[in-house]
């Protein structure tokens, strides 16, 4: 049960349709009523507040200093496992998600020293300068680089690794992430 679509308004709406089926899967093991209807009341909440949020703003557009609520589902054999990212971690996401798309023109991820698909390599220097010169609100480093060891989503690989950068044609250090 895969999220289907990666904006964080739509993922509101894809994970209240992944708690009604977990409802409906429930009712026929044989849960609590009252757990059910807890669940369908949860999911129903979901999908208003994403309807609100697209109505309101850009469908991706969820405001930087408030992260996403919604943890990511990643699907593991039959069970799916909510994975909660600290609000420090799905900042600085939200945030290279905006600014990727904010400056990438004809490069795709304008931030991602990484030759890997399966990587992110972020050099913390200029991931830094870009955000410092965005009106995003930026993360004091210490703490966002310690916050950043427990990125769920996009596991850390290692800090301060040397890379081969893809836009500057020569080694740099970088966080490396796996890139789900």
């Amino acid at each position: 049960m895969a999220l289907q679509n990666p904006e964080p308004t739509d993922r509101l709406i894809d994970y209240a349709g992944q708690l009604k089926l977990l409802a409906k899967r429930l009712e026929r093991e044989g849960a609590m009523p009252d757990i059910l209807r807890a669940l369908r009341a949860i999911a129903n909440e979901m999908r208003r507040c994403g309807a609100v949020w697209k109505e309101v703003y850009h469908p991706g557009m969820l405001p930087v200093a408030v992260p996403p609520t919604v943890p990511y589902l990643p699907r593991r054999g039959l069970a799916v496992f909510a994975v909660e990212e600290p609000p420090r971690v799905a900042q600085f996401w939200a945030a290279y998600e905006t600014l990727t798309e904010g400056i990438g023109g004809d490069l795709p991820e304008p931030l991602n020293h990484s030759t890997d698909a399966t990587r992110i390599a972020i050099s913390m220097p200029h991931f830094y300068e870009v955000w410092a010169n965005s009106e995003l609100p930026v993360i004091e480093r210490p703490r966002l680089q310690a916050a950043l060891k427990k990125s769920a989503r996009r596991p850390l690989v290692g800090s301060n690794l040397l890379v081969r950068s893809r836009l500057l044609g020569k080694h740099i250090r970088c966080w490396v992430f796996e890139n789900p």
